[in-house]
């Protein structure tokens, strides 16, 4: 082994069974010269690649044989992890503009090590603990509240609390890189006290449709995103805390007969917006407290399952409670039921609404409580919506809540129009539940609050996304396409899912048609 180092990284000596004496040719090598990674990775390493103004090396660095014999870059260091926490943490949250803090190859390094770790859990996580639990909702790239939940309850790996993350990190928000490379180092760190779940929007094509790509381009590479999404593509889908919380994302399935099915999917996988069944409805499903049975969703994929189908499937299971997110409260979090189905949005003014933000909390003994975050000030120095109306009624915005869920008023009757099951009709337990397929109708009389106006606007907005198939060719090309959306919005920076408000169908056909042939579906 010192022979072949000291042949590739000092330039002397032979290597038997090469047949040849190697000399270095200008550059340390033997045989063909060293390509441009390689001599970036011996930097790495603190080594010069030139052998005429590199004295003979003593024992090789920790990592070389690792990145020497099998071409893996070496894993970071439990101390690296703490300094990448520390350095984004300390940068503050920002607007987005300025270049991300990590260099390329260090984030990339990053996502690579996390890629392997989250490959090593089931996609089913069973987690259990005699601790607390933390469950995080969205934060879609909005790095300031991240920062002010651990501000108020610590870190992850700081005391004996398990942290679970249930998707949506990215789009939308400015910092979605602080967010991803912040918890993939802690996850690293502190395997055992954080867990890392998929969301609808960690997906290839989603990103590029609502903002994330665009913020590698603009704030570091295009291969950072590259990296970035086949750790999305790893993360578990689903967990199980303590046998007794099924916590995911979206919500449950009708093809969802036990938890333990969520383990039949196999990683790493891409997600089509466009898909249905088991892997769809845990990322995109919505509860809702005012049907009955399984809707249409209004998103354009999955369904809307009500309090009566959830319950049922609880008392099936087992279980105490179901645990998602993927809808944005006006305050925080909601709860349905005897908190049988809770849903926790922890991003604070998501999209100028004014809501408040929310973790929740788990105690060993199954008691649920959430803590709220109101909206800060705005950067143009406006007070978001509901921080105004705290503050006029003598209570600051900075202060955090605490709310004890309270049992939601009962199930109204469903007005709704019957629609045709279809496959559904194949699912044992939608049989079971003998309630038809309805779309959802709106309920009477209830004034909608502006988190409630903002959903619905996404709703629609993913609706056409999706069911726009010139556009999901164009997010599918990955940078090329990229490239022609940008020239679709004139190179805006908002979401390319701006150009549907814009431009019309045919620019989009248009676009798709000057470039390469997108891919068939």
């Amino acid at each position: 082994m010192q022979a072949l180092y000291d042949v590739i990284y000092s330039g002397r000596g032979s290597m038997p069974g090469f047949g040849q004496d190697c000399a270095p040719r200008g550059k340390c090598t033997f045989g063909p010269r060293l390509a441009d990674d390689d001599i970036r990775a011996l930097a790495e390493f603190g080594l010069n690649s030139d052998v005429r103004a590199a004295p003979r090396l003593g024992p090789p660095p920790p990592g070389m044989w690792e990145w020497l014999l099998w071409g893996h870059t070496p894993k970071p260091r439990p101390k690296q992890l703490g300094d990448v926490v520390e350095r984004l943490l300390a940068a503050g949250a920002g607007d987005g503009e300025s270049a991300f803090t990590l260099p390329e190859k260090e984030l990339k390094r990053l996502c690579s090590a996390a890629r392997d770790a989250l490959l090593k859990e089931p996609t089913l996580l069973d987690i259990s603990t005699a601790g607390n639990v933390v469950v995080v909702g969205d934060l879609h790239g909005q790095f300031g509240d991240l920062q002010r939940i651990f501000q108020r309850l610590g870190r992850p790996g700081s005391d004996d609390k398990v942290w679970i993350f249930l998707g949506d990190y990215i789009d939308r928000g400015p910092m979605g890189l602080e967010i991803v490379a912040t918890l993939l180092a802690l996850k690293l760190r502190h395997p055992n006290s954080i867990y890392l779940l998929r969301g609808n929007h960690e997906c290839s094509e989603i990103t590029v449709l609502f903002g994330f790509c665009g913020e590698c381009q603009r704030r570091s590479t295009l291969a950072v995103w590259e990296a970035v999404m086949q750790v999305f593509d790893a993360l578990p889908l689903a967990a199980l805390l303590n046998n007794k919380v099924f916590l995911c994302h979206g919500g449950i399935s009708p093809y969802l007969h036990r938890p333990q099915d969520v383990n039949a999917i196999r990683r790493p996988l891409d997600v089509n917006p466009n898909g249905e069944g088991l892997l769809a409805d845990l990322l995109w499903a919505d509860p809702s407290g005012h049907i009955s049975g399984w809707c249409a969703n209004p998103r354009g994929v999955s369904f809307v399952f009500g309090l009566d189908v959830a319950q049922q499937w609880l008392r099936q299971q087992g279980l105490r409670a179901i645990v998602r997110a993927h809808m944005v409260q006006q305050n925080g979090f909601e709860v349905l039921g005897n908190n049988e189905v809770m849903t926790v949005f922890s991003a604070t003014d998501y999209r100028d609404s004014g809501n408040t933000g929310a973790v929740l909390l788990i105690a060993p003994t199954l008691e649920f409580e959430f803590v709220c975050f109101p909206p800060t000030a705005r950067p143009d120095g406006a007070v978001a919506p509901q921080a105004a109306a705290g503050a006029a009624a003598g209570q600051p915005a900075e202060q955090e809540q605490f709310s004890s869920p309270q049992p939601a008023a009962p199930l109204p009757d469903n007005a709704g129009v019957s629609l045709p099951v279809g496959p559904l009709a194949a699912s044992p337990f939608a049989a079971d539940a003998d309630v038809p397929l309805r779309a959802a109708a709106p309920v009477a009389g209830v004034e909608a609050s502006p988190a409630a106006q903002t959903m619905q606007q996404e709703a629609e907005e993913e609706r056409e996304v999706i069911s726009n198939q010139d556009l999901a060719n164009l997010a599918r090309k990955g940078s090329a396409g990229l490239e022609q959306l940008e020239q679709l919005t004139g190179g805006s920076r908002v979401p390319a899912v701006a150009l549907l408000a814009r431009k019309s169908a045919g620019a989009c056909t248009a676009a798709a048609g000057s470039g390469s042939s997108p891919p068939a579906d």
